[in-house]
């Protein structure tokens, strides 16, 4: 049994490392797949060619967080750049761009992964207040 464990180990390291680069890729054409708002674990499952439970453990286990969770970190990221960049631009076009399926999504995640709100992060940036 723990040999068995132990073969598995490198496959999931292996589908991790797809599993981000397949999120994250810039290019060979893929887009920014956390960008998609109704991304599911079957879309990445289907566009790495795997199997749901490889790609789930994957995340699950190297990560130790959900496939959500993920994907909303790489959106709140994809936000805070988007604010620092373009601090006029509408919060609204900023969660829509970086993948939100609504204001209140945006708003709660970011707020959750950054530890302040959208708008009063966008705010301080406009005042020169970095965090």
């Amino acid at each position: 049994m723990r040999a068995m464990v132990l073969s598995v180990i490198p496959v999931l390291v292996c589908l991790f490392w797809s599993v981000t680069l397949a999120l994250d890729m810039k290019t060979a054409g893929w887009k920014q797949l956390y960008r998609q708002p109704s991304l599911k674990i079957v879309d990445l499952v289907d566009r790495l060619g795997s199997n749901r439970s490889y790609v789930f453990q994957a995340i699950n286990r190297e990560m130790g967080i959900s496939f959500n969770e993920y994907v909303n970190r790489l959106r709140a990221d994809h936000a805070e750049k988007e604010i620092r960049e373009h601090p006029d631009k509408t919060l609204y076009m900023i969660g829509e761009q970086s993948g939100f399926a609504s204001s209140s999504s945006f708003y709660r995640n970011f707020k959750q992964f950054k530890g302040i709100a959208p708008k009063e992060f966008q705010q301080q940036v406009k005042e020169g207040i970095t965090i």
